[in-house]
């Protein structure tokens, strides 16, 4: 016989009036035939399969609290609920309160396999009780991976990108020794990209002050600055000063994966305005070290240099004062026996640079002349200067712009007038008088030189032009005519000048030159 009452399960009829009265009918048929005449009715079977799987939920969702312990009373409960249940089918089979149910029901026009269909029984399925499992053994020189509290996992938690910022600090010592030898202080930061640029600013002041200032409680921000570059981003520094320098570093910076910045500071002055570099290098080095001293490679002086470093050496061999008397070591002693000039340090430094200058060709000091400035004025006679006719014609030339204009005498012309005493007839005035004399007077130039003044120490144009700083038109209208020296200013007219193509400026130039070369008559 097929089993129906799964067909029914998978299938469940739909309700209707028509059908529902069929069910009372059969129902009441059953109810006529006792408890021993007939199958139980399908409808009250699949409402007890309903209660005893609703019956076994309730008693799994209890065990499921329960302990090991506790597993063999628990089977014993699911026994008696099966004993139970067979007891219920079998009262649902006799004449009881459900007998009120089936009155109008027929059981006449049941199908034959619903009545003949036998009550199925499900057995409840003992629960097993879940056992922990074994906690797997550590294994030696392995981590094991620990979860997470609260279900938190690293991938969740929002990532901060950040970039290393390499600090280097230069002092001004530092920065006024060649780049191949300087030593700057250098420090580390990893700082986010979304600092503010005013928190970013600080955290570099506090590395540029602790390297550059330590000892100083107040630090004013003009006394360094700030500059980046990013490798293969940013090769040349770049100025970080406001915030929008600030913006466009965060933003070469960001596209990088891993962003490496360089951050360089330079000292621009002292607290006190500006260092003396050569102090801060000299001075005694902390905690009692030596500090460590070295010969000068000669790679390292220029050559100028090295040329006033062998003057000096000469000097020195030259002027060393042997007297008994004296008590410098070196002394300038002139070769008639005057005065001695005690040399330092520095007038050897100003004689040897003096012996590398020289003007048209001659020296403005030699090994045995030092040089006509101030610091030798005591033995000025000495001097190249007063051997020189060049320079010497100059050194008068300053002298006389520097000394007042001296006016030369007035020439006074007094013409009288004819019978001036009232004598009779002017023929006869003129008969008794002699010849006319007239006074003598000198011509008021000779050339281009004044009368009342010589002509000054022979030079060649050339020469003279340069100096008394003449412009150069003035050497070239020369040159043009074949003019060689000053001799020949004594023969030059104002006229002949101007046909030379002299013009009104150049004529007076060359006027002042020549009354400051020029000499007083004796």
């Amino acid at each position: 016989m097929p089993n129906t009452s799964k067909a029914r399960k998978k299938n469940p009829p739909h309700h209707n009036p028509r059908q529902s009265a069929r069910i009372s009918k059969q129902k009441q048929a059953v109810k006529t035939a006792g408890p021993s005449q007939g199958p139980v009715p399908a409808q009250l079977v699949h409402g007890h399969i309903a209660l005893q799987e609703e019956e076994e939920e309730e008693s799994e969702s209890e065990e499921e609290t329960s302990d090991e312990d506790e597993s063999e009373d628990d089977g014993e409960k699911q026994r008696k609920e099966l004993d139970g249940g067979i007891e219920f089918a079998d009262i649902g089979m006799g004449n009881n309160s459900d007998d009120d149910e089936l009155e109008s029901d027929s059981s006449a026009e049941l199908p034959v396999d619903i009545r003949l269909a036998p009550v199925p029984m499900v057995p409840k399925k003992r629960k097993q009780t879940a056992r922990k499992a074994p906690a797997a053994k550590k294994a030696k020189g392995k981590k094991v991976a620990v979860p997470e509290p609260d279900g938190v996992s690293d991938e969740d938690e929002p990532t901060i990108k950040k970039a290393s910022y390499t600090v280097v600090v230069f002092s001004l010592a530092e920065l006024g020794k060649p780049a191949a030898r300087r030593d700057p202080v250098a420090s580390m930061l990893v700082l986010p990209l979304s600092l503010p640029w005013l928190d970013f600013r600080a955290q570099l002041s506090i590395q540029a002050v602790n390297a550059l200032f330590p000892d100083d409680a107040v630090v004013p921000e003009n006394t360094y600055s700030f500059t980046y570059s990013i490798p293969r981003h940013v090769a040349t520094p770049l100025v970080l000063a406001t915030a929008e320098h600030y913006a466009q570093l965060v933003e070469v910076a960001s596209r990088i994966k891993t962003p490496s910045v360089k951050i360089i500071v330079k000292q621009l002055v002292g607290i006190g305005g500006e260092i003396d570099v050569a102090n801060k290098e000299n001075d005694a080095p902390q905690n009692g070290a030596k500090k460590k001293t070295r010969a000068p490679n000669k790679n390292d002086i220029l050559p100028g240099n090295v040329a006033k470093n062998e003057n000096i050496v000469r000097l020195r061999a030259r002027w060393q004062c042997n007297a008994g008397g004296c008590h410098f070591e070196y002394c300038f002693v002139p070769s008639d026996g005057g005065a001695h000039l005690p040399l330092s340090n520095e007038l050897f430094d100003k004689w040897a640079a003096a012996m590398l200058h020289a003007h048209n060709g001659e020296p403005s000091a030699t090994l045995e002349h030092p040089p006509s400035i101030r610091e030798f004025d005591p033995v000025s006679r000495y001097t190249v200067i007063s051997k020189s006719p060049l320079l010497q014609a100059r050194v008068k030339a300053m002298q006389q712009e520097r000394a007042p204009a001296t006016a030369s005498a007035p020439i006074i012309n007094v013409v009288l007038p004819e019978n001036l005493y009232g004598l009779a007839g002017g023929a006869l005035a003129n008969a008794h008088a002699g010849p006319a004399t007239t006074l003598p007077t000198h011509a008021p130039h000779s050339g281009l030189i004044p009368h009342h003044l010589s002509a000054g120490e022979h030079m060649n144009i050339r020469t003279f032009c340069e100096v008394y700083a003449l412009p150069s038109t003035i050497l070239q209208h020369f040159e043009d005519h074949g003019v060689t020296g000053t001799h020949a200013f004594s023969r030059i007219s104002h006229a002949q000048l101007e046909n030379m193509g002299f013009r009104i400026g150049e004529i007076v130039d060359l006027e002042d030159a020549i009354n400051s070369w020029a000499c007083f008559s004796t």
